[in-house]
């Protein structure tokens, strides 16, 4: 999005409050708000103060411009969206056959035969480890984990009155107030703890334990204590299941 092309207000209100020059570029060419609320998607309403609101307010104040306007966004789209709509899907596919989005994932399945409750598990386990790794997926787990010692320190008693100011007014920018790093975190955190939790265990404990399982071996862990095989294997499958439905739970998170 081109700022220069946009106001800086997120209200419809706000907007038309402004004066004149402050939403015009050239004396006569209006700006748009750099964003407004969706407003009523169920029906064209002019008062949702959203886009339809705006819409008819701008068509009131700018009558032809904005007729201009809409008719060539929409003449444009009619003779050209369509060809260039194909062109880029076309060189998006030839660039993905060259290539291969989400290559760590596809490196996940062998090109051997394997059975397929080893490929899900293989998978999703890839699924957490490239969400972790390549997309640093636990960067929001870091920030609520700040937030929080923040969060200890500003109802600590030691605290000096304008340290107290500055954390409140970075909780205020940051997450709109204290309740709504609450609510932030409410919604999110054990999903992230628990997404930690299977990313440790598939890449340390899980991958330990198999280099002596596929071995026919023992399995002597991080402490020194020899587990026998037979306890190893039962220990791994037992968890590789907990896992694979705790991937499921946290699907909604594994986004960035």
């Amino acid at each position: 999005m081109n700022k220069s092309n946009h106001v800086n207000v997120t209200s419809v209100d706000e907007y038309f409050n402004l004066p004149r020059e402050k939403r015009e570029k050239w004396g006569f060419w209006y700006l748009k708000p750099i964003a407004l609320p969706l407003g009523n998607l169920d029906e064209y309403d002019v008062e949702d103060g959203g886009w339809n609101e705006f819409d008819s307010r701008i068509c009131r104040g700018y009558p032809i411009q904005s007729l201009i306007r809409y008719n060539f966004s929409s003449m444009w789209e009619y003779f050209f969206g369509g060809s260039f709509g194909v062109f880029t899907q076309l060189q998006y596919r030839v660039s993905c056959f060259f290539f291969p989005r989400n290559q760590d994932l596809r490196d996940a399945i062998p090109k051997t035969w394997r059975d397929k409750p080893e490929l899900i598990t293989d998978f999703l386990f890839a699924c957490i480890k490239s969400f972790v790794e390549e997309e640093d997926g636990l960067s929001q787990l870091r920030m609520m984990d700040e937030g929080k010692k923040k969060l200890a320190k500003l109802k600590s008693r030691k605290i000096s009155k304008e340290e107290r100011v500055k954390l409140n007014a970075e909780f205020k920018d940051d997450w709109q107030g204290i309740s709504g790093f609450n609510d932030y975190c409410g919604a999110r955190y054990e999903s992230y703890v628990k997404i930690n939790e299977i990313y440790i265990y598939a890449t340390k404990t899980r991958v330990q334990y198999n280099l002596y399982l596929n071995k026919g071996q023992d399995v002597i862990d991080t402490c020194g204590e020899i587990i026998p095989w037979g306890v190893a294997a039962d220990f791994i499958e037992e968890k590789d299941g907990l896992c694979i439905q705790s991937v499921l739970d946290v699907r909604g998170h594994l986004w960035s």
